[in-house]
Parts: C-alpha cells; sequence; structure tokens
C-alpha cells in the first residue's frame, strides 16, 4: 500500500507541475508581450492560450484526480493511510486575491490600450474580467483603481458616455484628475442631458465619485444646466431639495432660482412656469445669502431685503405697493396713503 501510494503523488506531482508551470508562463508571456507593445497579435494570443492553460489545469487535474483516486481506490483499500496519501498531493488552491490580480493585470493591458469605447481591447479586457464572478460595487476601502471591480466600471463607463455623446478612450478616463469634469462634459454635449440625473449618479458612482456629497455635487450642475436651458421647474425641484440638505455648495443654484422667480413677478412670466411661493423663495435667499461669494452679497443682501418687505405687506393683507415708474421707483400718491394707513397693521405684523 505505502509503495503503491507513493507512485501515485509522484505521478499526480509531475503532472501538475507540468500543466500549472504552463499556465502561468502563458500568464506572464501575455502580460510581458502587452508590455513590450504587442497589442494586437501577441497579447490575444497570449492571453488566450493563459486562460486555455489554466482551463486545461483544472479539467486535466480533474481527470487525474478521478483516475488515480478510482486506481488509489482500489489498491489501497481498506488502509488507514488512503485518504491522507491522496490529498497530500492534490496542488494547494491559489488565494482568491491572488488569482484577482492576476486577472486584472491581464484586462488592464487589453484595457487601457484601446483607442475607443468599441475598440476590440476593451471586449476583449471584459472577457477576461468575466473570469471573476461580480461582486457587485467594488469596496473602496481595499480595491485600488486597478482591481477587477475598477476596470469593470471603467468599461461600464466608457460605453456609458457614448449614450451622452462623449468618446473617450478608456486610458483618457483613467488619467483624468477630476473625473467631475467628465460629467460636466456630458451635460454640455447634450443640452438635454440634465433631464437624465440618475443616469449620472450612476455614471459618478463608476468614475469613482461616490458618497452623499458627489451625489450632491452631481444634483448641482444638473440644475445650472436646466436654468440655462430655460427648464426652471425642473431647477427650482433640485434648488429646493439641496437648500433643505444644507448642501452649501449650491448655493448659486438656490440664488438663480430665486431672482428667476422675482423676475417672473415683475414681468408676468411665459406661464410656462409657476415661481415658488415667497416663503419658499425666502428659503432659497436665506440660504445663498448665508453661503454665497463676497460679490454676490451686497445683491443677495437687497433681493432678500425687498422679499421680506413684500412678505410683511402680504402678511398684513395690504395691496402690494404700486411704484409711480412701475419698476421699483417712488410710490404714486395712492400707494403712499395706503401704507400710511396700514403703517400700525405692519408694525404689529412685524412683531
Amino acid at each position: 500500500a505505502g509503495s503503491a501510494a507513493g507512485e501515485l503523488v509522484s505521478v499526480a506531482g509531475t503532472v501538475a507541475g507540468a500543466v500549472a508551470g504552463r499556465a502561468v508562463g502563458a500568464l506572464g508571456a501575455a502580460v510581458k508581450d502587452a508590455r513590450a507593445g504587442n497589442i494586437k497579435g501577441a497579447v490575444t494570443h497570449g492571453a488566450g492560450g493563459a486562460l486555455g492553460a489554466l482551463g486545461g489545469l483544472v479539467g486535466g487535474l480533474g481527470a487525474a484526480a478521478a483516475e488515480l483516486g478510482g486506481h488509489a481506490a482500489g489498491h489501497l483499500a481498506g488502509s488507514s493511510l488512503a485518504g491522507s496519501h491522496l490529498a497530500d498531493w492534490l496542488p494547494p488552491a491559489l488565494p482568491a486575491r491572488v488569482a484577482e490580480g492576476v486577472v486584472a493585470e491581464v484586462a488592464s493591458e487589453h484595457l487601457f490600450s484601446a483607442a475607443s469605447p468599441d475598440d476590440a481591447g476593451v471586449a476583449r479586457a471584459e472577457a477576461v474580467l468575466n473570469c471573476v464572478p461580480n461582486r457587485g460595487r467594488r469596496n473602496e476601502e481595499d480595491e485600488t483603481d486597478d482591481g477587477v471591480c475598477a476596470l469593470r466600471d471603467v468599461v461600464a463607463a466608457v460605453r456609458q458616455l457614448v449614450t451622452f455623446g462623449v468618446d473617450l478612450a478608456p486610458v483618457t478616463v483613467r488619467q483624468t484628475a477630476n473625473r467631475f469634469d467628465i460629467v460636466e462634459r456630458c451635460l454640455s454635449e447634450r443640452e438635454d442631458a440634465y433631464l437624465r440625473e440618475g443616469e449620472l449618479q450612476e455614471l459618478a458612482a463608476r468614475l469613482g465619485l461616490r458618497g452623499t456629497r458627489a451625489s450632491h455635487e452631481v444634483s448641482a450642475a444638473c440644475a445650472r444646466a436646466a436654468m440655462q436651458g430655460g427648464d426652471r421647474a425642473f431647477a427650482t425641484a433640485i434648488a429646493l431639495r439641496l437648500a433643505a440638505a444644507s448642501f452649501s455648495p449650491s448655493w448659486d443654484v438656490a440664488a438663480a432660482v430665486a431672482e428667476a422667480a422675482d423676475a417672473t413677478d415683475a414681468t408676468g412670466g411665459d406661464g410656462t412656469w409657476r415661481p415658488p411661493g415667497m416663503d419658499a423663495r425666502a428659503g432659497l435667499l436665506s440660504f445663498a445669502l448665508a453661503r454665497c461669494s463676497t460679490e454676490r452679497a451686497p445683491d443677495l443682501l437687497a433681493s432678500w431685503q425687498q422679499l421680506e418687505a413684500a412678505r410683511l405687506v402680504a402678511n398684513a393683507g395690504v395691496e402690494p405697493p404700486r411704484f409711480a415708474d412701475g419698476a421699483g421707483g417712488p410710490l404714486d400718491d395712492a400707494a403712499r396713503a395706503a401704507l400710511v394707513r396700514a403703517a400700525p397693521t405692519l408694525t404689529q405684523a412685524h412683531a
């Protein structure tokens, strides 16, 4: 029994060593050739050979184990050493992180050699990445930008960018220091891109822009694009949402919506937008005034004071004042007399 077990261990070790050697060698050759610039031919052949060798390793060892296991069962039946000797020659499992590292390295060579989203290198990289089960969204704490999940995000991002009219090579995405510039480019390429706020949020996450702050940044950018495009209703909804979340960088959006509402009140608007009420408008101006730049503070303060005066008059039940020039100039005689009569009521409302 001891002699038969020894033969089995020797034969299995030879088979495993030879096949594993071919697999690792093929993978090494693939990466080496790709780094040397032989992307079009050598990498494809090398990577294919590597994957084939890995498949052969798994299949070959499985068949060998079955055959040798049956042979051992016949010769070592009844021996207490049978189980332990069969287990001794089986090759150890490759740690998952090490295996993912090899897959990521090969996929990177394909992906970042691609000149465009429809380059064959992108498809080849995706095929290599599929060797590793998809665990979903990557873990920011232990995953580098070269990890399997990060590379999958790059593949998905460059393809999604095409739907916004942006054609970027994977390596360009990787080398962009401020990934938010890519999101803003999407908004500038298509006038209606702001309507796809949810898709832009998803794209930002694939570009590595995650978390509440990044999500709010995308929403604020959509609101700015909406204001530029004349969609004040869409911008108003976002401005109110971001103000409620106290997202300070969106102060300019809040100010723009409030000022547009004031202008609509003065001109009557075009009937396509119903501005927020005085209370909501006052909230937007207060939010913007508390966070704005020094240059904008005087204008916003004047707007806020004017709105507060209008709210005071409205809450007192007094007709809004009529100006002699129709544009905020001196009060006409009738309006002056009405305000004098309403002075006690206004004072009480203010208190």
